[in-house]
């Protein structure tokens, strides 16, 4: 019986300000695993859930038995009778969505036998979609590779990066809409403006909100539209000569590839207690299940900002988003963003300028770590085979991320081959002094060393 899935899982184009959100949280399974991020918008102002996909009801009995592999990842309407027999079509909008099947998942834990029950494996996988209800469907979807001037998806499709953190799986597949104008591809200008009357944005910008509902937003510039991939391409309206790491307030201080991590200072977002819908809204960066925010500390992330580059993960094939000299692809956000290198026996070169003070950056080895269920390396090697330590914001690891999979602080701090920790990272207060346990929630994994001349002063705990 053919079944039509009304999901809501369409990719919404919206302005985010906040680079990313903190609640990076270990997998347990593995003592060397810490899960991928969900909540990092594109280049695009494209933002994947972090509660993952949802879909609103299923329509129709569960469809059993093998599908077409060739009709996999195919467009169909909501009728689904492009799909053929025992095939279903996966509501993205409100007029269709793709060609799905049902299926058994690989089992992560049985490395050397693969469960994967869709056919021509080589081109589709099984993917867990959560669904409002609670439960998971099993659906075989069409793999792809990210690259510009082709799209191994059907027409309309695009083979978005972000799909693959999304749903914590190996490779992009055929699932969301790709740009299919210039004004979809968004430059953040950092200009303030009016949603009502956007008089500060110039005539071809658009004011869009950071969230529905509110009265004011930025200012979103077009960038550069891949019709043939449905990708955003490189734009013109960037800096030129602009280096992964350097300080910014908008896309426009960085390179055209690039995107800008703004500052971010939780100090003026809602205090413990508060209610909140979710955790871009909270000091503490949590708002728990009684969506409430939890207390702790307002901390100030990408200090200055940052200039970065996203989606290197795919650099193979999407070319234009490697990581240039000087820079590393680190995995630790969705899809992979440059960070800049760094010496871990010189971790003050992490910025090492005035305004950057004790604990707004660290140098971290990330490489020492792998990410989600596909293990992905934490950070991608360079040409000579090893992986760099990068620059990333200070408050961004909290002692505490690490605890579930047993681990200590000194792991990012870690000499790959010596084995030390030349700037004796260790869990430390906002001030720099040490905690009493390095698992401290109130602590972050710091080094001894200062960016700047001074030590940051502590943000007060609501």
């Amino acid at each position: 019986m053919r079944r039509v899935i009304c999901a809501s899982i369409a990719l919404a184009f919206a302005l985010v300000v906040g680079a990313c959100s903190d609640d990076t949280q270990p997998v347990k399974h593995d003592t060397k695993v810490v899960k991928l991020d969900k909540g990092v918008p594109t280049e695009g102002g494209v933002v994947l859930p972090e509660g993952g996909t949802t879909a609103d009801k299923r329509i129709g009995e569960p469809a059993m038995g093998k599908c077409d592999g060739t009709k996999i990842g195919l467009k169909c309407t909501s009728a689904g009778t492009e799909c053929g027999a025992n095939a279903s079509c996966l509501g993205t909008s409100d007029t269709g969505g793709i060609c799905v099947c049902d299926c058994t998942v690989d089992d992560p834990q049985t490395p050397l036998v693969n469960e994967d029950s869709c056919p021509e494996l080589t081109k589709n996988m099984c993917v867990p979609v959560p669904l409002t209800s609670g439960t998971t469907a099993n659906m075989c979807m069409r793999k792809c590779a990210p690259k510009l001037g082709a799209n191994d998806c059907d027409g309309g499709i695009a083979c978005e990066p972000l799909s693959a953190s999304q749903f914590d799986i190996e490779s992009p597949v055929c699932l969301f809409s790709g740009c299919a104008a210039n004004s979809d591809c968004q430059v953040n200008t950092g200009v303030k403006c009016t949603i009502a009357t956007p008089t500060a944005c110039k005539a071809t910008e658009k004011c869009l909100p950071e969230k529905t509902g509110d009265t004011e937003g930025l200012c979103i510039a077009a960038g550069v539209c891949d019709m043939k991939s449905g990708l955003c391409d490189k734009h013109t309206l960037g800096k030129a000569g602009a280096k992964v790491g350097d300080p910014c307030k908008s896309d426009l201080d960085c390179d055209g590839q690039m995107m800008c991590f703004p500052e971010t200072d939780r100090s003026t977002l809602k205090k413990g207690g508060t209610a909140c819908t979710d955790n871009t809204e909270c000091c503490s960066g949590v708002c728990d299940t009684t969506k409430k925010c939890t207390t702790g500390l307002c901390t100030t992330l990408w200090r200055g900002g940052y200039c970065t580059i996203l989606n290197c993960h795919y650099a193979k094939t999407l070319t234009f988003k490697a990581c240039p000299t000087g820079s590393a692809c680190a995995n630790l956000w969705s899809s992979g963003a440059c960070l800049k290198a760094c010496d871990m026996t010189k971790a003050e070169e992490c910025r090492g300028v005035a305004t950057d003070l004790y604990g707004d950056y660290e140098c971290r080895r990330w490489g020492n770590l792998a990410f989600g269920a596909a293990m992905t390396p934490g950070v991608d090697p360079d040409a000579s085979g090893q992986a760099p330590a990068v620059c990333d914001s200070g408050p961004n690891l909290g002692c505490d991320d690490l605890a579930a999979s047993k681990m200590d602080c000194s792991i990012v701090g870690n000499d790959i081959t010596a084995k030390t920790n030349p700037t004796n990272m260790v869990c430390r207060k906002l001030d720099g002094t040490k905690t009493t346990s390095q698992t401290d929630p109130t602590g972050f994994c710091f080094d001894d060393s200062a960016s700047g001349t001074q030590y940051r002063n502590p943000m007060p705990t609501p």
